[in-house]
């Protein structure tokens, strides 16, 4: 079987051409795609091969934006100096549900578990950390040498 591009998606303006693409991660019904760079976060959707949403976030930036089970919310780490934070975010509402507090560094990874609604998370404070989608708790920690990717 042969391969070949199906969907290309140009950006549409002098800024979008300009902006680094950070991460990018597909619903698990594999129908939407999101994008990152600094300040923005871009859905698209896969079977249209459009650009589906912007999503600015100025105040906390964005480093890494990961779907959870839901098609229209995200985990998104912050990337600013002052916040190493995890947001759980409502993309159709743009309203932060849960915020998840904890590393002491940039977090460079995060991912969701296939079966239920936890998630890890590493940072390179060099811990790993669980966690629950539906509360703000930690669920355990794993202290690694280095950095600690999931």
């Amino acid at each position: 079987r042969n391969m070949q591009i199906a969907r290309v998606f140009k950006p549409s303006t002098q800024t979008d051409k300009q902006m680094a693409l950070q991460c990018l991660d597909f619903s698990d019904d594999g129908k939407r795609l999101v994008t990152c760079d600094d300040r923005t976060i871009r859905v698209y959707d896969i079977e249209d091969g459009c650009h589906h949403k912007d999503v600015p976030c100025k105040k906390y930036g964005v480093n890494l934006v990961r779907f959870t089970h839901h098609n229209d919310h995200v985990l998104l780490a912050s990337k600013n100096d002052q916040d190493e934070s995890i947001r759980y975010l409502a993309l159709k509402e743009y309203q932060f549900v849960h915020y998840f507090g904890g590393h002491r560094d940039k977090v460079e990874s995060l991912e969701m578990n296939p079966t239920n609604d936890t998630f890890l998370s590493g940072s390179a404070d060099g811990m790993v950390r669980l966690w629950d989608a539906r509360t703000h708790v930690c669920q355990g920690q794993l202290r690694v040498n280095g950095r600690a990717g999931v």
